[in-house]
């Protein structure tokens, strides 16, 4: 009788131990752009003599182009957490083992809507060892590098037959 007793309280026990876990609360979405990517970011193109400005702020991504100092092309493309469609941020994070962690910041059907992955790297250019924005898209194969501040360098690399998981967060 105590044997069946105890086998019924542990029974109950584990039901209640099961049922409890699966009522957690689930995993928040991010609510701003991770802050080592946070500035704003040039890369010049050197076949225009333009650059490519992306501003990365806590709640919205824009990216424009300026040629002599000024904005062309019309309004900047701005991405934020309200936004709809392709234009909202959505950030998922991806680690990479002995690299640091890459960023997809939006969810979009096409390549051309979704904005590139990206992670922070060091390059050198012209001798000096710079903190940059590194770009990686599926289609292609180059890697974007933004600088930190206008440069008349195109530090754009690429990689050729090589896998992601080789390059991407180094």
């Amino acid at each position: 009788m105590k044997l069946k007793l105890n086998l019924l309280f542990a029974f109950l026990t584990g039901l209640l131990i099961t049922i409890g876990g699966s009522t957690a609360v689930a995993k928040q979405a991010a609510t701003s752009t991770p802050t080592a990517l946070r500035g704003t970011w040039t890369q010049y193109h050197p076949s225009e003599k333009s650059y490519t400005v992306v501003q990365i702020k806590p709640h919205s991504i824009s990216y424009h182009l300026e040629k002599n100092g000024k904005r062309v092309g019309g309004k900047p493309a701005v991405f934020t957490f309200k936004s709809k469609g392709y234009h909202q941020l959505n950030v998922k994070r991806f680690n990479h083992p002995n690299a640091q962690p890459s960023y997809q910041l939006n969810t979009a059907h096409h390549y051309y809507e979704k904005l590139p992955q990206m992670w922070i790297g060091h390059q050198t250019i012209k001798g000096h060892r710079y903190r940059v924005l590194k770009t990686y898209e599926k289609r292609g194969h180059r890697v974007g590098v933004f600088t930190p501040k206008k440069m008349t360098v195109d530090a754009t690399y690429d990689y050729g037959t090589q896998k992601p998981a080789s390059f991407l967060g180094h």
